[in-house]
């Protein structure tokens, strides 16, 4: 006999945030990133959450420039609690540094086992200079108003 066909794997709410300005910070600690935040309600509390995320991020150093994907006020997807952020990105020391977008981007199936609203957001700090999200650092070298569109989705899965 063939076995019920249950809700497993299947994908429920989506829910997306698109931030197309851009922002930037210079702070030496964790501060949330401007528009890089969404809610979403899973429908049972067994069903799990695939957050990706896509950003474009431009530092003014070869410093590292670590950036955390958070499940509320809790730092998910990281491999080694040790390592203090999710997405590590160092840009490379050369002359043209400062016109390049930097990829950065990671997907996480999350199981947060709640029906109550939960909170996916981005969280960033430099270890040195500015840090800009969809813009290089010297945006007059790749002409006015190139920027990029960074993002981050939430998919509700059945389990």
């Amino acid at each position: 006999t063939w076995a019920t066909v249950t809700d497993n794997g299947k994908i429920g709410q989506v829910v997306s945030t698109a931030k197309t300005d851009t922002t930037s910070t210079a702070s030496s600690s964790f501060v949330d990133v401007t528009g890089m935040t969404l809610d979403i309600t899973p429908a049972a509390a067994t069903s799990k959450i695939l957050v990706m995320v896509q950003t474009y991020i431009c530092g003014g150093s070869t410093a590292n420039q670590p950036i955390n994907l958070l499940r509320d006020s809790t730092v998910i997807g990281v491999a080694d609690p040790a390592a203090d952020y999710t997405m590590p990105f160092r840009q490379p020391g050369d002359a043209q540094n400062q016109y390049r977008f930097f990829n950065l981007a990671t997907t996480f199936l999350d199981s947060p086992s709640t029906t109550s609203a939960t909170t996916y957001k981005l969280q960033w700090k430099t270890n040195s200079g500015t840090l800009y999200l969809n813009r290089s650092v010297d945006e007059g070298g790749m002409g006015a108003g190139v920027n990029a569109c960074s993002t981050i989705t939430a998919m509700e899965v059945g389990a």
